[in-house]
């Protein structure tokens, strides 16, 4: 059944309600330190009964890939990379795949993803080969497993390399034709592909939580890689958690969240503040997020504006916000 629900989170003055559907996004964005991955996994504790399949990407994630790994069964498969272990136990699941840390363990799970890749692969694979021999005489189109998706993707957003895909191994292949292993890809590469996998790999009608997404991705083809992910899985609902104010303004359709701070005691409770429809992120949360990182450049245009764009690129230095007119930028100087 399509996501359709509506999850209260508590804030220092009541209540805050937060819609999650199939085919749209929800934006959290805050400065580190303001609670962000607690309320994911907050939000994961409160559909850990069942009521919609939830799916978090840590953070804390490690990118080591092993192409050679021997993958199961697929639902045992499966069942590691959803659950963390063989069974289908998700009442277990704080333990088993986040070893009852789940703020701050690293989520070592990529030779779960590869397992699940070619075990679906291979269910395929064989299936497709038996109704060939059952019907020799009737020609048959090719099915598209999930790892072929994975490759169409991942070439899409970058276009200079090719995923070459072996009986039980991945390559990797330049546009001069040299290839290497998957294992050597650099850390852009190794994300990218694992956050596609995660999403294809995930059950349909899930609740994907991503925090930090733009982790290790270069910021010019960061908004392509979502976009594309999103379009693969549309079945599904993304919550995304970051401190990327570029990132969090390239969702253009999402509803965004300001996120400020969090409170353990006396019972948890965050301070957010809906960002509204068509609006800029509040100028105090972004002077939060930036902070001392990266000079700020306050610029005439709109934020989907084609000069905004240009701006970005030519002073890619810097945080470029386009505030409006050119006494609005006078003003917020």
């Amino acid at each position: 059944m399509p996501i359709d629900e509506t999850v209260s989170v508590d804030t220092p003055s009541g209540s805050i309600a937060i819609s999650i559907e199939s085919g749209a996004s929800v934006v959290f964005i805050g400065a580190n330190g303001a609670g962000k991955t607690r309320l994911g996994v907050h939000l994961e504790r409160r559909f850990a009964n069942g009521a919609v399949e939830t799916h978090r990407i840590a953070a804390h994630r490690s990118l080591l890939l092993n192409p050679n790994v021997v993958p199961p069964n697929l639902e045992i498969a499966q069942n590691r990379l959803w659950f963390g272990r063989d069974d289908d136990q998700r009442r277990h699941k704080e333990i088993s795949r986040w070893n009852q840390k789940p703020e701050t363990v690293l989520l070592n799970d990529f030779d779960h993803v590869l397992s699940a890749l070619y075990a679906e692969n291979n269910d395929v694979s064989v299936a497709f080969r038996a109704q060939a021999v059952a019907d020799p005489g009737n020609p048959l189109t090719p099915p598209v497993a999930k790892i072929d998706k994975l490759k169409e993707i991942w070439e899409r957003v970058l276009p200079h390399r090719q995923i070459v895909i072996l009986g039980s191994n991945i390559k990797t292949k330049t546009a001069d034709g040299t290839e290497y292993s998957a294992s050597d890809m650099s850390d852009g590469e190794r994300v990218i592909f694992y956050l596609i996998a995660q999403a294809l790999l995930a059950k349909s009608n899930t609740l994907l939580i991503f925090d930090e997404p733009e982790l290790h991705i270069n910021k010019s083809i960061l908004a392509k890689l979502w976009d594309e992910i999103e379009s693969a899985r549309a079945d599904c609902a993304f919550l995304y958690i970051t401190h990327d104010v570029e990132f969090a303004g390239s969702r253009q359709a999402a509803t965004k969240y300001a996120l400020r701070s969090y409170r353990k005691e006396p019972t948890e409770a965050w301070d957010i503040e809906i960002v509204p429809e068509n609006a800029e992120i509040p100028d105090e949360v972004v002077a939060t997020i930036i902070g001392s990182r990266r000079p700020v450049l306050f610029v005439e245009g709109e934020g989907s504006s084609l000069d905004s764009s240009l701006y970005r690129r030519v002073y890619n230095d810097f945080t470029v916000i386009p505030v409006g007119s050119c006494q609005q930028v006078i003003h917020t100087v």
